[in-house]
C-alpha cells in the first residue's frame, strides 16, 4: 500500500483532472466496479484511519498507520486481515456493502475487535449482495470479538436457492457480545467451526424467506461453544440452532422457530433455562430434532426449561440405517415443560442401541395439552422391539396422566426401562392411547416396568391402585390384584391404604380415565369402609370405566375438621406437660407412659368416633341432652351417636356443621396419641371420671 500522504495528493490531482474533463454527472463510477468511489476519499480526508476497501492490513500496514480504524459508507471491495498484531475496527455511521463475496477476510492471528456501538447506539452494517459469501470471514486460529451492532444480510433473490450470504463465517475463535444479526432470505446468521462464545444478543435467518429452500439458521456450529443469553430464529423450513460439534451449552436464551427450535447431529448439548418456541406450521418437529453421525454419538440434555408450540412432534429421536448418520442417540429431559404438540416425545426403536441406557430419560417432565405425551415407534415385523423411555416418579401430565401410543401395539410390549432397587412406577399415571389396549405393571427379579397389554372383554375395566393395595375374594379365596388388574364391572374390591410412617389417611380418591385425561369421580364410584372407624381399608365397586384408586394421606401435623385444632395443642406447642409426664421433646415416651399409668393402659383409638367413644364409656355412658343425629354415622348405630352427641356436649370434642342442613362428626378422621391424651385428660379435669373408675 502507498504511504497515506501519496494517496491524499494522488486523490486531490485525480479530482481536479476529472473536474476539468467530466461533465457534472459523471462524478460517480459504475456501481460493482472496483475502483473506489469519489465518496470513499472524501471520508477517508476527513478520517485518516478510515477503511475504503482493498486493502490488505498486514504487520506493514498496521505499522504505517496505526492498529485503530473506522468504517463507514460504501464499500465495494473486500478488505483482508493478515495482521499478526492486535487492531480494532470502529463502525461509525452505517456501512453498507454491494457485490463483494467476502467483505472481510481475516485470516491473521492478531486478535481483530470489532466495535459496532457508538454513544450507546448500535450502528447498522448491511450486505446487499445476492448471492453465497460471509459479511466477515475468519480462518483458523483467528481471534475475533465483536461488540455490538446490527449487522444484516438483506441482498436476496426470492427465485435463487442461495439468496443472502452468511452474516459471520468462523473456523477461528470468535466472540459475539450483544449483536444483532439477521438474514433476510437463505443463509445462516452464524457459521461456527472452531469456539464459539456468544454473550447476549438477536439472530436471526429467513426473515423473508417463503420457500423450503429459501432459509438455514441462526447458529450452525460444528465446533465448541458457550452460548448465553441469545435470542435465535428462524422463520424459513430449517433450524433456529443446528449443532454439530463438541461440548456446546446453551443457557439462558430463547430459541424460536416456524420449523424446529434444535437440531443436533454427533454432537453433545447442554440447553439450561431456555425456552423454545414453535411459532408456525412449517416442519414436523418443533423442539429437538436429532440427527445421527457415523460413529458418534449424539447426547442432548435439556433441563429447566420450557418448550411450547404446536407441530406434529416436539422431540424427535430418530433412527436412520444408513451408514453416514447411524450413530447412537441419547436425550436427557430434565425439570421442563413441553406443551402444546400433538406427538410430545416420538422415538423410533434404534437396534443398535443398550437400553441399559435409554434413548430418552424423562426427569420431573411436565406434560401440558399434547395430544400423545409419548409415541414408540416400534417395528410392525417384530413389535416387541419397541424402544423403551426412563420415567422418574416426578415427571406428569397436568392433565393427570401420562399418555402413550405405540406404532404396531401386541401384547407384553415394554414402555418403561426396568428400575432396580426402587418402586415407584406402579404409581406412575400412563394411559394407552391405543384402543383396546392397557398399560400393565409387572416387577421381578430384574426390577419394575410398564408394558402394553390388551383388554381382555368389553366388560372389563382396568384397576390401578396408588398408595394401596387391592384384593377380591373373601376366607380362604383372597387374591391380591396386581396393579392395573382387569375386573368386570360391579365386582367389589377391597382396598388397603399402603402409607408411610408417621402418617394418616384422609380418604380414597378414585379418578376416570378417559383420552383426554382424567376426571375426579369420587363422589361417583361406590366406595365404602369396611370398618367404619378405620379409613385405611375400603370396599369399592368396579365401575364401568377404568379409574386410578389413590390413598390419600398427610404427613405430620394434622388438622382436626371438628375443631380446627392440630395435633399439638396449645398446651403442648407452648411445652407444658400432660399430667406432667409428656413435654413435647418426648412424644412417644410421654404418651406411653400417660397411656399406662393415666389410662389404665387401654388401647389407644385410632380416629375420633373411638375416642368419643372410649370417653364415653369412661363416664358410664350417660346420655347425652340432645337427640340430633349425625349425617355421617349410621343413624342405626345408637351407642356411636350417642359418644360423639355427649362428647360434643362436654366440649371435648366439636362438631362440624359448616354444611347447611348437614351436622357432621367426622368419624373416621384419624387422632394422634398426643389427641388422645390431651382429650383424656381434659375429661379428667372436668371431672367426668376418676383415672380408677372401671369402664
Amino acid at each position: 500500500m502507498r504511504k497515506k500522504s501519496t494517496r491524499l495528493l494522488s486523490a486531490a490531482l485525480a479530482v481536479c483532472m476529472m473536474l476539468s474533463v467530466l461533465p457534472v454527472g459523471a462524478f460517480a463510477l459504475e456501481a460493482g466496479t472496483n475502483d473506489a468511489v469519489a465518496a470513499v476519499s472524501e471520508q477517508e480526508a476527513v478520517e485518516p484511519n478510515h477503511l475504503q476497501g482493498g486493502e490488505t492490513i498486514n504487520d506493514t500496514f498496521v505499522e504505517a498507520n496505526g492498529a485503530v480504524y473506522t468504517l463507514s459508507g460504501d464499500y465495494t471491495r473486500e478488505i483482508t486481515v493478515e495482521a499478526t498484531k492486535n487492531i480494532t475496527i470502529n463502525v461509525n455511521g452505517k456501512v453498507t456493502i454491494n457485490n463483494v463475496y467476502t467483505f472481510l477476510n481475516i485470516t491473521g492471528s492478531g486478535m481483530v475487535t470489532i466495535n459496532g456501538t457508538k454513544d450507546g447506539v448500535d450502528q447498522e452494517i448491511e450486505n446487499k449482495r445476492a448471492d453465497w459469501g460471509e459479511t466477515i470471514k475468519m480462518a483458523e486460529n483467528t481471534n475475533v470479538v465483536c461488540n455490538g451492532g446490527k449487522y444484516k444480510s438483506s441482498g436476496w433473490n426470492p427465485n435463487h436457492n442461495c439468496s443472502s450470504p452468511d452474516v459471520f463465517y468462523s473456523e477461528g475463535t470468535l466472540e459475539l457480545r450483544n449483536v444483532t444479526a439477521e438474514v433476510e432470505g437463505f443463509g445462516d446468521a452464524i457459521v461456527a467451526s472452531g469456539n464459539l462464545t456468544i454473550d447476549g444478543g438477536t439472530f436471526r435467518s429467513g426473515v423473508k424467506a417463503s420457500g423450503p429452500n429459501q432459509s438455514h439458521s441462526a447458529l450452525c456450529c460444528s465446533g465448541t461453544g458457550i452460548i448465553y443469553g441469545g435470542t435465535f430464529e428462524t422463520m424459513g423450513y430449517d433450524s433456529a440452532v443446528r449443532l454439530f460439534g463438541d461440548d456446546i451449552t446453551i443457557s439462558g436464551s430463547t430459541l424460536r422457530s416456524n420449523s424446529s427450535c434444535l437440531t443436533v447431529g454427533g454432537a453433545t448439548v447442554v440447553v439450561d433455562n431456555c425456552t423454545l418456541e414453535h411459532v408456525g406450521d412449517k416442519g414436523s418437529t418443533a423442539f429437538l430434532y436429532m440427527e445421527g453421525r457415523r460413529n458418534r454419538e449424539t447426547n442432548v440434555t435439556i433441563q429447566n426449561s420450557t418448550c411450547l408450540g404446536s407441530a406434529e412432534k416436539g422431540f424427535s429421536v430418530g433412527y436412520y440405517d444408513f451408514a453416514y448418520m447411524d450413530g447412537a442417540e441419547y436425550v436427557t429431559l430434565e425439570n421442563i415443560t413441553v406443551k402444546g404438540c400433538k406427538k410430545a416425545i416420538s422415538i423410533d426403536y434404534d437396534p443398535k442401541n443398550d437400553h441399559e441406557r435409554p434413548n430418552i430419560a424423562l426427569k420431573n417432565v411436565t406434560f401440558e395439552d399434547n395430544e400423545t405425551d409419548i409415541y414408540l415407534k416400534n417395528d410392525g415385523s417384530t413389535p416387541a422391539n419397541a424402544p423403551h423411555v426412563e420415567l422418574d416418579e416426578s415427571t406428569k401430565d397436568t392433565a393427570g396422566a401420562i399418555t402413550v401410543e405405540v406404532a404396531y401395539p401386541a401384547e407384553g410390549v415394554q414402555i418403561t426401562t426396568k428400575n432396580t432397587g426402587k418402586d415407584y412406577q406402579q404409581n406412575l399415571k400412563l394411559t394407552s392411547k391405543n384402543d383396546g389396549w392397557l398399560i400393565g405393571y409387572k416387577k421381578d427379579a430384574d426390577g419394575e416396568y410398564r408394558y402394553l397389554t390388551q383388554r381382555e372383554g368389553n366388560d372389563y375395566y382396568g384397576l390401578n391402585t396408588i398408595n394401596a393395595t387391592a384384593t377380591t375374594g373373601e376366607g380362604d379365596n383372597v387374591t391380591t390384584l396386581k396393579p392395573y388388574a382387569q375386573l368386570k364391572e360391579g365386582t367389589p374390591v377391597k382396598l388397603t391404604a399402603d402409607i408411610p410412617d408417621n402418617a394418616r389417611v384422609t380418604g380414597w380418591k378414585v379418578e376416570k380415565i378417559a383420552a383426554e385425561g382424567v376426571e375426579d369421580v369420587s363422589k361417583e364410584v361406590k366406595i365404602d369402609y369396611e370398618d367404619p372407624e378405620n379409613p385405611e381399608t375400603a370396599i369399592l365397586t368396579v365401575p364401568d370405566y377404568d379409574i386410578f384408586v389413590t390413598a390419600e394421606y398427610k404427613e405430620g401435623v394434622i388438622i382436626d375438621p371438628g375443631t380446627s385444632d392440630t395435633d399439638y395443642g396449645g398446651d403442648i406447642a407452648a411445652g407444658v406437660v400432660i399430667g406432667g409426664i409428656a413435654a413435647v421433646g418426648a412424644y412417644e415416651v410421654g404418651t406411653g407412659l400417660y397411656r399406662i399409668t393415666q389410662m389404665d393402659d387401654v388401647a389407644m383409638p385410632a380416629n375420633r368416633l373411638a375416642l368419643a367413644k372410649l370417653l364415653w364409656e369412661r363416664a358410664g355412658k350417660p346420655e347425652p341432652e340432645s337427640t340430633a343425629l349425625y349425617s355421617d354415622i349410621s343413624a342405626e348405630d345408637t351407642d356411636a351417636q350417642k359418644a360423639a352427641r355427649w362428647a360434643v356436649e362436654q366440649e371435648l370434642l366439636n362438631d362440624d356443621d359448616s354444611v347447611e342442613g348437614e351436622l357432621k362428626f367426622h368419624p373416621a378422621f384419624p387422632v394422634s396419641k398426643l389427641r388422645v391424651c390431651l382429650t383424656w385428660e381434659k375429661a379428667k379435669q372436668k371431672g367426668l371420671f376418676d383415672q380408677n373408675t372401671e369402664a
